[in-house]
Protein backbone atom coordinates (compact mmCIF):
# COMPACT_ATOMS: atom_id res chain seq x y z
CA UNK A 1 0.00 0.00 0.00
CA UNK A 2 1.22 3.88 -1.21
CA UNK A 3 1.98 6.10 2.23
CA UNK A 4 -0.13 9.01 0.95
CA UNK A 5 -3.23 5.83 0.27
CA UNK A 6 -2.23 4.94 4.03
CA UNK A 7 -2.41 8.29 5.57
CA UNK A 8 -5.66 8.97 3.79
CA UNK A 9 -7.07 5.86 5.88
CA UNK A 10 -5.69 6.96 9.55
CA UNK A 11 -7.22 10.62 8.56
CA UNK A 12 -10.66 8.65 8.16
CA UNK A 13 -10.53 6.72 10.91
CA UNK A 14 -9.44 10.03 13.02
CA UNK A 15 -12.35 11.69 11.64
CA UNK A 16 -14.85 8.54 12.24
CA UNK A 17 -13.53 7.66 15.44
CA UNK A 18 -14.26 11.18 16.70
CA UNK A 19 -18.04 11.63 15.58
CA UNK A 20 -18.37 8.25 17.33
CA UNK A 21 -16.62 9.41 20.79
CA UNK A 22 -18.73 12.42 20.32
CA UNK A 23 -22.03 10.62 19.71
CA UNK A 24 -21.45 8.06 22.41
CA UNK A 25 -21.01 10.44 25.85
CA UNK A 26 -24.57 9.92 27.18
CA UNK A 27 -23.13 9.14 30.59
CA UNK A 28 -23.09 11.74 33.41
CA UNK A 29 -19.59 12.67 35.05
CA UNK A 30 -18.84 11.20 38.69
CA UNK A 31 -19.84 14.67 40.26
CA UNK A 32 -23.24 13.82 39.16
CA UNK A 33 -26.22 16.41 38.39
CA UNK A 34 -25.77 18.84 41.40
CA UNK A 35 -25.16 22.48 40.70
CA UNK A 36 -22.14 24.35 42.14
CA UNK A 37 -22.45 26.97 44.36
CA UNK A 38 -22.59 30.52 42.98
CA UNK A 39 -20.16 32.58 44.42
CA UNK A 40 -18.34 36.14 43.22
CA UNK A 41 -15.57 36.09 41.13
CA UNK A 42 -12.83 38.17 42.06
CA UNK A 43 -11.76 40.08 38.94
CA UNK A 44 -8.90 39.02 36.91
CA UNK A 45 -5.68 41.29 36.80
CA UNK A 46 -5.81 43.96 34.50
CA UNK A 47 -2.87 43.48 33.01
CA UNK A 48 -2.13 40.61 30.81
CA UNK A 49 0.67 38.21 31.18
CA UNK A 50 1.01 36.85 27.82
CA UNK A 51 3.43 33.91 28.82
CA UNK A 52 -0.13 32.32 29.97
CA UNK A 53 -1.72 33.15 26.91
CA UNK A 54 -2.94 31.17 24.68
CA UNK A 55 -5.14 31.53 21.14
CA UNK A 56 -7.87 29.86 19.40
CA UNK A 57 -8.99 30.31 15.97
CA UNK A 58 -13.03 29.79 15.08
CA UNK A 59 -14.20 30.12 11.97
CA UNK A 60 -17.48 31.40 11.55
CA UNK A 61 -19.72 33.57 10.07
CA UNK A 62 -22.45 33.39 12.65
CA UNK A 63 -24.87 32.88 9.58
CA UNK A 64 -25.56 29.14 10.26
CA UNK A 65 -26.94 29.67 6.52
CA UNK A 66 -25.02 26.80 4.63
CA UNK A 67 -21.44 24.28 5.47
CA UNK A 68 -18.62 26.65 5.96
CA UNK A 69 -16.55 25.65 2.44
CA UNK A 70 -20.01 25.76 0.48
CA UNK A 71 -18.49 29.40 -0.66
CA UNK A 72 -15.12 29.22 0.29
CA UNK A 73 -11.39 28.20 -0.46
CA UNK A 74 -10.54 25.50 1.57
CA UNK A 75 -6.50 25.70 0.62
CA UNK A 76 -6.79 28.99 2.14
CA UNK A 77 -7.85 27.52 5.20
CA UNK A 78 -4.55 25.09 4.57
CA UNK A 79 -2.44 27.58 4.18
CA UNK A 80 -3.38 29.97 7.40
CA UNK A 81 -3.13 27.43 9.66
CA UNK A 82 0.11 25.70 7.98
CA UNK A 83 1.33 29.52 8.19
CA UNK A 84 2.82 31.85 10.26
CA UNK A 85 -0.04 33.44 11.33
CA UNK A 86 -2.07 29.70 12.09
CA UNK A 87 1.06 29.26 14.55
CA UNK A 88 -0.06 31.37 17.17
CA UNK A 89 -3.36 29.61 17.58
CA UNK A 90 -3.39 25.94 19.56
CA UNK A 91 -6.42 24.80 18.05
CA UNK A 92 -8.84 25.40 15.01
CA UNK A 93 -12.45 25.52 15.15
CA UNK A 94 -14.70 25.38 11.99
CA UNK A 95 -18.71 26.08 12.28
CA UNK A 96 -20.42 24.19 10.34
CA UNK A 97 -17.91 21.73 9.28
CA UNK A 98 -21.10 19.60 8.09
CA UNK A 99 -20.17 16.02 7.43
CA UNK A 100 -22.00 13.69 4.90
CA UNK A 101 -20.99 9.79 5.42
CA UNK A 102 -19.35 8.24 2.39
CA UNK A 103 -18.73 11.92 0.49
CA UNK A 104 -15.00 13.63 1.03
CA UNK A 105 -14.38 15.97 3.44
CA UNK A 106 -12.96 19.15 3.53
CA UNK A 107 -11.21 18.09 6.23
CA UNK A 108 -9.16 15.66 4.65
CA UNK A 109 -7.84 17.95 1.80
CA UNK A 110 -6.77 20.16 4.56
CA UNK A 111 -5.04 17.51 7.10
CA UNK A 112 -3.77 15.44 4.40
CA UNK A 113 0.15 14.56 4.35
CA UNK A 114 0.61 17.69 7.20
CA UNK A 115 0.61 15.91 10.36
CA UNK A 116 -2.18 18.18 12.01
CA UNK A 117 -5.46 16.02 12.57
CA UNK A 118 -9.52 16.68 12.14
CA UNK A 119 -11.89 15.83 14.63
CA UNK A 120 -15.55 16.39 13.94
CA UNK A 121 -18.66 17.45 17.03
CA UNK A 122 -21.98 17.25 15.81
CA UNK A 123 -24.66 19.86 16.52
CA UNK A 124 -27.83 17.63 15.91
CA UNK A 125 -29.14 14.57 16.12
CA UNK A 126 -27.85 11.96 13.40
CA UNK A 127 -30.14 10.34 10.94
CA UNK A 128 -30.50 13.33 8.40
CA UNK A 129 -28.34 12.91 5.37
CA UNK A 130 -26.26 15.89 6.32
CA UNK A 131 -25.17 16.11 9.81
CA UNK A 132 -24.66 19.91 10.80
CA UNK A 133 -21.30 20.44 13.16
CA UNK A 134 -17.88 21.64 14.00
CA UNK A 135 -14.87 20.71 12.73
CA UNK A 136 -11.96 20.48 14.73
CA UNK A 137 -8.01 20.76 13.50
CA UNK A 138 -5.24 19.93 16.17
CA UNK A 139 -1.58 20.10 16.19
CA UNK A 140 -0.94 16.91 17.28
CA UNK A 141 -3.24 13.83 18.06
CA UNK A 142 -5.68 13.60 20.40
CA UNK A 143 -5.48 10.78 23.52
CA UNK A 144 -8.81 12.59 25.04
CA UNK A 145 -11.61 13.39 22.87
CA UNK A 146 -14.78 14.31 25.46
CA UNK A 147 -18.35 15.65 24.77
CA UNK A 148 -21.53 15.00 25.47
CA UNK A 149 -24.74 13.71 23.36
CA UNK A 150 -27.95 13.99 24.73
CA UNK A 151 -30.84 14.22 21.89
CA UNK A 152 -30.51 17.76 22.21
CA UNK A 153 -27.15 18.46 23.93
CA UNK A 154 -23.94 18.44 22.18
CA UNK A 155 -20.79 19.55 23.52
CA UNK A 156 -17.43 17.98 22.08
CA UNK A 157 -13.89 19.00 22.78
CA UNK A 158 -10.06 18.26 22.92
CA UNK A 159 -7.74 17.77 25.92
CA UNK A 160 -4.32 19.38 25.16
CA UNK A 161 -1.06 20.58 26.74
CA UNK A 162 -0.59 23.93 25.91
CA UNK A 163 2.70 24.16 26.06
CA UNK A 164 3.09 27.88 27.42
CA UNK A 165 3.06 29.01 30.88
CA UNK A 166 0.26 26.97 31.36
CA UNK A 167 0.60 23.16 33.29
CA UNK A 168 -1.09 20.60 33.11
CA UNK A 169 -3.71 20.08 30.69
CA UNK A 170 -7.23 22.51 28.68
CA UNK A 171 -9.59 21.04 27.45
CA UNK A 172 -12.00 23.06 25.57
CA UNK A 173 -14.72 22.12 24.21
CA UNK A 174 -17.57 23.57 21.48
CA UNK A 175 -21.23 23.72 21.75
CA UNK A 176 -23.92 25.46 20.07
CA UNK A 177 -26.74 27.22 22.19
CA UNK A 178 -30.11 27.57 21.40
CA UNK A 179 -31.94 27.23 25.33
CA UNK A 180 -30.57 28.01 28.08
CA UNK A 181 -31.58 24.39 29.36
CA UNK A 182 -28.98 23.22 27.15
CA UNK A 183 -26.43 25.08 29.07
CA UNK A 184 -27.66 23.56 32.12
CA UNK A 185 -27.33 20.07 31.16
CA UNK A 186 -23.76 20.55 30.57
CA UNK A 187 -22.53 21.68 33.68
CA UNK A 188 -24.42 19.49 34.96
CA UNK A 189 -22.27 17.11 34.09
CA UNK A 190 -19.10 18.71 33.09
CA UNK A 191 -18.92 21.10 36.01
CA UNK A 192 -16.31 19.58 37.85
CA UNK A 193 -14.17 20.10 34.52
CA UNK A 194 -15.57 23.79 33.83
CA UNK A 195 -14.81 24.61 37.27
CA UNK A 196 -11.39 23.32 36.69
CA UNK A 197 -9.88 23.29 33.35
CA UNK A 198 -12.00 23.56 30.47
CA UNK A 199 -12.97 26.41 27.95
CA UNK A 200 -16.19 25.97 25.89
CA UNK A 201 -16.18 28.21 22.35
CA UNK A 202 -19.42 28.56 20.55
CA UNK A 203 -22.26 30.43 19.00
CA UNK A 204 -25.37 31.38 21.14
CA UNK A 205 -28.76 32.05 19.07
CA UNK A 206 -29.11 36.03 19.53
CA UNK A 207 -31.28 37.20 22.66
CA UNK A 208 -29.82 34.72 24.63
CA UNK A 209 -26.93 36.74 25.28
CA UNK A 210 -27.46 38.34 28.82
CA UNK A 211 -29.54 35.17 30.09
CA UNK A 212 -26.24 33.35 28.95
CA UNK A 213 -23.76 35.30 30.77
CA UNK A 214 -26.26 35.35 33.97
CA UNK A 215 -26.57 31.94 34.19
CA UNK A 216 -23.16 31.30 34.03
CA UNK A 217 -22.23 33.52 36.43
CA UNK A 218 -24.28 31.71 38.81
CA UNK A 219 -22.18 28.64 38.22
CA UNK A 220 -18.88 30.52 39.28
CA UNK A 221 -17.77 30.90 35.73
CA UNK A 222 -16.45 33.85 33.21
CA UNK A 223 -18.13 34.37 30.15
CA UNK A 224 -17.02 36.55 27.48
CA UNK A 225 -19.67 37.68 24.36
CA UNK A 226 -18.99 39.05 20.82
CA UNK A 227 -22.24 39.76 19.64
CA UNK A 228 -23.85 39.24 16.17
CA UNK A 229 -26.49 40.48 14.16
CA UNK A 230 -27.57 37.43 12.16
CA UNK A 231 -28.71 35.11 14.24
CA UNK A 232 -26.26 34.22 16.25
CA UNK A 233 -23.34 35.51 19.09
CA UNK A 234 -19.52 34.17 19.48
CA UNK A 235 -19.39 33.00 23.20
CA UNK A 236 -16.65 31.78 25.33
CA UNK A 237 -17.07 30.38 28.66
CA UNK A 238 -14.01 29.82 31.32
CA UNK A 239 -13.34 28.71 34.64
CA UNK A 240 -12.41 30.62 37.80
CA UNK A 241 -8.78 30.29 36.95
CA UNK A 242 -9.28 31.31 33.10
CA UNK A 243 -10.22 34.60 31.62
CA UNK A 244 -11.03 35.29 27.26
CA UNK A 245 -9.13 38.51 27.64
CA UNK A 246 -10.48 39.05 23.08
CA UNK A 247 -11.65 37.62 20.57
CA UNK A 248 -11.18 39.53 17.67
CA UNK A 249 -13.14 39.50 14.50
CA UNK A 250 -10.59 38.91 11.67
CA UNK A 251 -10.45 37.42 8.07
CA UNK A 252 -8.37 35.70 5.42
CA UNK A 253 -9.02 36.24 1.71
CA UNK A 254 -12.91 35.46 2.21
CA UNK A 255 -12.39 33.07 5.42
CA UNK A 256 -14.52 34.73 8.10
CA UNK A 257 -12.82 33.66 11.98
CA UNK A 258 -12.13 35.29 15.59
CA UNK A 259 -8.80 35.14 17.09
CA UNK A 260 -9.26 33.89 20.60
CA UNK A 261 -6.94 35.13 23.42
CA UNK A 262 -7.20 32.94 26.93
CA UNK A 263 -5.19 33.82 29.83
CA UNK A 264 -4.15 31.39 32.82
CA UNK A 265 -4.67 33.68 35.66
CA UNK A 266 -3.90 33.30 39.46
CA UNK A 267 -6.54 33.79 42.01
Amino acid sequence: MRKTEMKRIILTTALAAALLCACSKKTESPEGPDTPPSSQLPEPPAEMNTNNTFAVDYFTDLKDKDSYFARRDVNIAKNHILGAEGKKAVIFFFDRMDFTVGDSNPFMKICRDNNIWPYFVQQEPTGMQVTKGCGIITKTAIADFDGIYDSDVFLGGADIHIQTGIPGRTTIYTSRIDKMAQLDEIFSKKSLKLSENAVIIGRVKNGLEKELEQKVASYSCRSFISEGTEGWSLYVICPPEYVCRTAESKKTVNLDYYRITIEKIKL
